[in-house]
């Protein structure tokens, strides 16, 4: 079974869409999205020996799934700070967001450093946008802190030969890869088909997938210099093991 430790707004989708879910009939594929919902559902599934692909915003611990010896995993990493400002954009994008409802007036204004700041201010809104890359491959919730130790659980995943991971700024190198070690093959265009122009910015969808295209209302070039170094502090486990990720990357890639 291969497991997609769907990292939000990580090309993730663009993931799925290309590279992952063409290769399995639809009736062995398992879309774990609301995972507290799914989770007994997933269980059954996988104990009858109906799963060949689990995708989902799921963490590495999801139903269990990390004990499975069997299991393969996978996952994209994104610079910190760009991938939070992407979230910030689809939270402007998708206007029903409880946050925008709570604050109607950062809905009306577009006001990307007024979100980041109600972000960093609320408890609750703090906890779950915070170093989200880390609590996912570590095996936790995005509901809760961080747990101690979780910066060396996540690099201990991906140092295991279990785990597949790659960035986002080198997405087709990484999807080439999974092509050839789990023997996948790619059935669409490279990611520029999903991301048009600067593939740092996920915002601008393909319109054949008839979803919105917009500007995004945040850019990571103009943040204010107060939001970016909240962007960072809500962030800053993310960015050690996104450093530490890139340091490994390159080292491997010398030997």
């Amino acid at each position: 079974m291969i497991v997609h430790v769907h990292l939000p707004k990580t090309a993730g989708s663009a993931l799925n869409r290309f590279v992952l879910m063409p290769n399995f009939p639809a009736e062995r594929i398992f879309h774990a999205y609301g995972e507290r919902k799914v989770a007994q559902a997933f269980r059954a599934a996988r104990a009858e020996g109906r799963i060949d692909l689990l995708v989902g915003h799921v963490h590495a611990n999801f139903a269990g799934v990390h004990a499975d010896p069997d299991a393969a995993f996978v996952t994209i990493l994104r610079e910190p700070v760009a991938r939070f400002v992407s979230s910030i954009n689809y939270i402007f994008l998708k206007r029903k967001n409880p946050l925008l409802s709570r604050a109607p007036e950062l809905a009306a204004a577009g006001d990307g450093d007024a979100l980041i700041r109600a972000l960093a201010g609320g408890t609750m809104s703090r906890v779950r946008h915070s170093n989200v890359m880390t609590k996912f491959i570590a095996g936790q919730t995005r509901r809760l802190p961080l747990r101690p130790g979780g910066l060396g659980a996540a690099r201990r995943r991906l140092e295991s030969p279990r785990w597949r991971w790659g960035f986002q700024h080198e997405f087709d190198a990484y999807a080439a890869r999974l092509e050839a070690e789990l023997g996948l093959t790619r059935h669409a265009e490279p990611s520029t088909a999903f991301v048009r122009g600067d593939p740092a910015r996920p915002g601008v969808r393909d319109p054949k997938r008839r979803a919105k295209i917009v500007d995004d209302v945040v850019r990571v070039e103009d943040l204010s210099s107060n939001s970016r170094r909240l962007a960072e502090d809500l962030n800053r486990t993310d960015l050690k093991l996104y450093e530490w990720a890139l340091r490994r990357h390159a080292a491997v890639r010398e030997v």
